[in-house]
């Protein structure tokens, strides 16, 4: 993100939405512009909100990152004690206490969890998984997992893509799950159904996917969720066909609907899948969804009123920094949800390599960016709700998804914050301290020329500096970019000169879990540059630094 001007912004030069904000008295955005009115700067790519008003701050409380760990986390509770997980030696396993401490239950030949991680706690307290063998299986316990039995058996060529491939109605008790068909668009595909606790499934809808002449196939399915707002499942349906998009349950529940098409928003947002989706959020008014496209990488929102319409009016909110997956809700009354976005390699499409955390408000027309993730995976990544997205709350827990070898199985148990103050300190080794990333945009950069794009302050009681991550990508040109990290005084604290390269610290080393920190004066601010220092060629590209206050 870069800065429009270094001087304080007047209000009447700010977007309609901002301005709404400063002269509501009782928005945390009017008060701490009443504070910190001076030196105030407005990022112009989303024009969001406002530095250094107090936003948004992704806060981890604990976190088991353990790339060794011989378990995975398969769901948590509402309160964020009660954890599931699997082990790698097929037990099934239960924490009471955070994941402090594990008590080991049933076992299953088989493995379960499978690759996706997807696993169900009914309202009934039956849990359901699947196992790991081929075909895949759905395996259910009504006895907190002390034993397992085999219900349903997946059909060839499908599979569970994620923690969001089922889900419940909380209505009315119903189960459903969604086909990942591979390779897409080579069977027909089906959303399944249990009436009955998971005991026994059957199809609830079919699309067609086979053949290459129907005009209403398509690919596969991403994902199903339940919106408590008007108590109806919905479904995610892939990828670029004319008909995938978004369905949901009709009112009857007895058949699916369509909510928002590909084909009905083409025209209007100049993308063939701008209703692609992933991940849902829901909000009283509207519904919002990450979009899962390379043409169409950003966050989306509906009016609730729009559906059914032939021509349904979408807002294209923000731009992703790549492709956009999975959802969580982060507050207990549903007003913020969290989303990320992959770092998808496609030519032109990713920002930089890190997976993005969002942070989404203001019935989905507000996002602030959160944290970066860094990973070097050259497939898809992201990062994912533990469970199901609508189960979590003011405490939500986070885990990696495909992140890499050495990466996976990491879980992080969140909350946002409003500032950046530090994390209480807890009984395991976790991140003592708030984390942010801020991001350049793309900039194309003239011989020597450098761009202020980030810029954050300590306070009296925090006035360390943590850096954790920061690079430079080179998109275009034969100039050198940098990224530099400065003292307003334009003292440099840390710098990569080299483009395509990172320094990064893990997040799971045994020693100290930054790359450099330094404290400075109270209310010192820091700068974040990126700079083309060729003194011949241009360039262009972006560049990042992820980083937090501490005492």
């Amino acid at each position: 993100m870069g800065f429009l001007d270094p001087k304080p912004v007047l209000p009447h030069l700010l977007d309609a939405l901002t301005t709404t904000k400063i002269k509501d008295p009782e928005s945390e955005t009017a008060k701490a512009l009443t504070a910190t009115y001076a030196g105030v700067k407005k990022l112009d790519n989303g024009g969001q909100f406002l530095k250094p008003v107090r936003v948004p701050t992704l806060t981890v409380l604990d976190s088991l990152p353990n790339p060794t760990a011989d378990f995975r986390i398969l769901w948590t509770e509402a309160n964020g004690q009660t954890l599931y997980a699997v082990g790698f030696d097929n037990t099934f396993r239960k924490s009471t206490d955070g994941g402090m401490t594990w008590t080991r239950l049933g076992r299953h030949a088989a493995g379960l969890g499978g690759s996706s991680g997807a696993f169900l706690k009914t309202t009934a307290g039956t849990l359901l998984t699947h196992s790991l063998e081929s075909p895949t299986k759905i395996v259910r316990s009504t006895d907190d997992g002390l034993t397992w039995t085999v219900v349903h058996t997946l059909r060839a060529a499908t599979r569970l893509m994620g923690v969001q491939s089922w889900c419940q109605d909380a209505a009315n008790g119903h189960l459903y799950y969604v086909e990942y068909i591979s390779p897409a668009n080579s069977v027909d595909v089906m959303i399944y159904r249990s009436t009955d606790d998971g005991l026994t499934w059957a199809t609830f809808a079919t699309f067609p996917g086979g053949g290459t002449t129907d005009p209403n196939r398509i690919d596969h399915m991403h994902s199903c969720q339940y919106d408590s707002v008007s108590q109806r499942v919905y479904f995610m349906l892939g990828d670029t066909r004319p008909k995938a998009g978004i369905y949901r349950t009709n009112a009857a529940k007895t058949g699916v609907e369509p909510v928002v098409l590909n084909e009905q928003v083409e025209a209007q947002t100049g993308s063939p899948d701008a209703a692609r989706s992933i991940g849902m959020m829901w909000f009283p008014d509207y519904i919002a969804w990450t979009g899962d496209a390379s043409s169409n990488p950003y966050l989306m929102r509906m009016h609730r009123n729009q559906i059914g319409i032939a021509a349904p009016v979408v807002e294209r909110v923000y731009r992703f920094n790549s492709t956009g997956w999975f959802t969580a809700k982060a507050s207990s009354d549903g007003t913020r949800w969290v989303c990320s976005a992959s770092q998808e390699p496609t030519a032109g499409v990713n920002l930089d390599k890190a997976v993005h955390l969002y942070a989404v408000e203001d019935q989905g027309a507000t996002i602030y960016e959160i944290a970066a993730y860094p990973t070097e995976a050259t497939i898809n990544a992201a990062l994912a709700p533990v469970g199901q997205a609508e189960i979590h709350g003011d405490t939500f827990w986070l885990t990696t998804f495909g992140i890499s070898t050495n990466f996976d199985y990491a879980y992080y148990k969140c909350r946002i914050a409003r500032g950046t103050a530090p994390m209480p300190v807890t009984k395991r080794r976790a991140m003592p301290y708030a984390w942010e990333t801020q991001n350049s945009g793309y900039h194309v950069l003239g011989v020597t020329e450098n761009k202020l794009f980030g810029h954050t302050r300590g306070s009296s009681t925090n006035r360390t500096l943590y850096i954790f991550d920061y690079g430079v990508l080179k998109k275009a040109g034969t100039g050198t970019l940098g990224v530099k990290i400065r003292r307003e005084d334009g003292t440099t604290i840390a710098s990569v000169d080299t483009f395509n390269k990172r320094q990064r610290q893990s997040l799971f080393a045994e020693t100290e879990p930054y790359l450099a920190k330094v404290t400075l004066n109270s209310d010192e601010g820091v700068e974040f540059v990126i700079y083309n220092q060729s003194g011949a060629n241009p360039a262009e590209g972006t560049a990042f630094v992820t980083y937090g206050w501490g005492p």
